[in-house]
């Protein structure tokens, strides 16, 4: 590629592929356009490629918080693309039905129950618990039943 500037204006230009032999490729056009982005930023020469060593790496940058989390519950299932015959998307289906609340009272007789004793359960319990509320009801925080429903 050959391009003659004189003062303001281009006096000639060349171009080996079919349709530089005219002058008015978009391959010149480009180099035109990147020479000015470079002169604009200031730089007296072509920079350098770099290696992808010297570079930060690319592939295990986030991407943000472009996807919400949201409830299995409201989640769709279907195919990305259509089918001749049109099928039904699966919706999970939750029963109406709710947690019973669970009183001081009977976490205690809980703890104290001879067949509890020594079960995981008895320590995972306590008196005065904070409550995540779900579709099911109120929920042991750190529980993870809010996570599925």
């Amino acid at each position: 590629m050959t391009i003659t500037i004189t003062t303001s204006s281009i006096s000639e230009s060349h171009c080996s592929c079919k349709a530089g032999v005219s002058g008015t490729c978009s391959h010149s056009i480009g180099m035109l356009y990147t020479l000015i982005h470079y002169k604009n930023l200031g730089m007296t020469e072509v920079p350098s490629t770099l290696a992808c060593t010297s570079m930060p790496q690319q592939w295990h940058k986030p991407r943000g918080s472009k996807i919400s989390p949201e409830p299995l519950s409201a989640m769709v299932f279907s195919k990305p693309k259509q089918t001749p015959r049109k099928k039904r998307p699966i919706h999970s289906i939750m029963p109406k039905m709710r947690i019973p609340d669970i009183g001081a009272m009977e976490v205690k007789k809980l703890k104290t129950d001879s067949a509890a004793v020594g079960t995981p359960l008895s320590y995972l319990l306590q008196e005065e618990v904070q409550l995540i509320e779900t579709t099911l009801g109120g929920v042991q925080m750190g529980s993870m039943l809010p996570y599925q429903v």
